[in-house]
């Protein structure tokens, strides 16, 4: 357990240390539909994951290996676990095959041209990209994932590991991570992600799940629920 709240009190709230304090937040994903920006046409079509059934879009899509960001569908708050397990079993069918998140310089050239969804939503963002990459949210799947810092009980230098987690907690590392990976904490009041993707999805009356340590120690069952969701979409022909 680390007080890192109590190291920064400036800047670090203590909602921001989960997990009895073992695990400091350090930056935000907001999973999108990613595509090339050759699909711009096809994607102001879609409203609903259940377009991705239609017969027009088998073998123009591919889906995370992991099925990353689905999980926030098995709660009871979203659709559950029959309802998502009724729609993976033909969009397994659907997908061009199944690849892992960090795919964004394929989205880019084209090579995939949609995927549906990324882990993070970083790629229309990412400087490098020239605009390539476009996303889109749908409020079935709107969340807000956390990703943390911590420190092994048994590190073999947990000082040096406590400053390096109060470090990327500063403004200037958060500025450094938005500038390499287009990702930061959005909980902060200068977080790029909150003012250019978080809080213009608000304002159209998106509604976001935060997946924090308490929220999944809240989801009775869930991640037994989505190993049976998984098995069911590589049975089903994803590759």
């Amino acid at each position: 357990k680390i007080a890192f709240d109590k190291m920064m009190p400036g800047r670090i709230k203590p909602e921001y240390v989960e997990a009895d304090g073992t695990a400091l937040r350090i930056y935000t994903g907001v999973p999108t539909i990613e595509y090339n920006k050759s699909e711009d046409a096809r994607m102001a079509n879609v409203t609903s994951l259940y377009d991705f059934l239609k017969p027009e879009w088998k073998g123009k899509f591919y889906s995370t290996a992991q099925l990353s960001g689905f999980d926030v569908l098995l709660s009871q708050e979203k659709w559950g676990e029959k309802k998502l397990t009724d729609w993976v079993r033909p969009m397994a069918k659907q997908a061009a095959g199944l690849i892992e998140c960090g795919a964004d310089d394929r989205i880019a050239s084209g090579e995939i041209p949609v995927f549906v969804i990324d882990c993070g939503g970083q790629g229309p963002y990412i400087q490098r990209f020239n605009g390539a990459i476009h996303s889109k949210l749908l409020p079935d799947f709107a969340q807000i994932r956390y990703f943390y810092i911590a420190v092994p009980k048994h590190a073999a230098h947990p000082n040096a590991a406590t400053l390096f987690g109060l470090w990327w907690a500063t403004p200037e590392a958060q500025q450094y991570h938005w500038a390499v990976r287009a990702a930061d904490n959005s909980d902060y009041a200068d977080s790029m992600r909150r003012k250019v993707v978080i809080e213009p999805l608000e304002k159209q009356g998106v509604k976001f799940v935060h997946l924090t340590i308490g929220w999944w120690e809240a989801q009775k069952g869930l991640t037994e629920a989505f190993r049976r969701v998984l098995k069911v979409a590589m049975e089903s022909g994803a590759r």
